[in-house]
């Protein structure tokens, strides 16, 4: 026996319910993936500012003399206030706190030995303020400005590891 469909004036009630059931599981199995990239985009977002933060503490310091160098009594550097005006800094709404860290580090040369008490080590750190989450963390070596001279005139070599 065969059907005669005469019907085509559009879609029936019940197509269209099955097509809004199949839209709908189709989009609850995608909603967990946008907030999982919405919570990971936060948490780029927050670690990024602190670096950044991290990074201007540091280019300060850099370009402080290098008697001034030093968390105080010592040097000048506060220890926990970014570039000795405030003790939080806020970006986009967030609040970081930072601790900044100076000591003096021993290190060795490859050409001259042993280098005294000539690099001092700064250690700057971000947290997110009232948590100890640490968002970024830098350090550096920094050494007075013509601290060893040359042994004779000749090539410079450049040891990278």
């Amino acid at each position: 026996m065969k059907l005669k469909y005469n019907n085509k004036r559009g879609m029936t009630l019940v197509e269209v319910i099955v097509a809004i059931a199949l839209i709908g599981i189709i989009s609850i199995s995608l909603l967990p993936m946008f907030v999982l990239s919405t919570r990971s985009n936060k948490r780029n977002e927050v670690k990024m500012n602190a670096m950044n933060i991290a990074y201007s503490q540091m280019e300060w310091i850099k370009g402080l003399k290098y008697d001034d160098i030093g968390c105080s009594p010592n040097g000048i550097i506060e220890e926990n206030k970014y570039m000795n005006k405030s003790e939080t800094i806020q970006l986009n709404g967030i609040e970081y706190t930072i601790n900044t860290n100076v000591t003096w580090q021993k290190a060795t040369s490859l050409l001259q030995g042993e280098i005294g008490e000539a690099t001092k080590k700064v250690e700057v750190t971000v947290y997110l303020k009232n948590s100890n989450y640490e968002c970024a963390a830098l350090d550096t070596l920094i050494t007075y400005e013509h601290e060893g001279e040359p042994q004779k005139p000749g090539n410079v070599y450049v040891y990278v590891f």
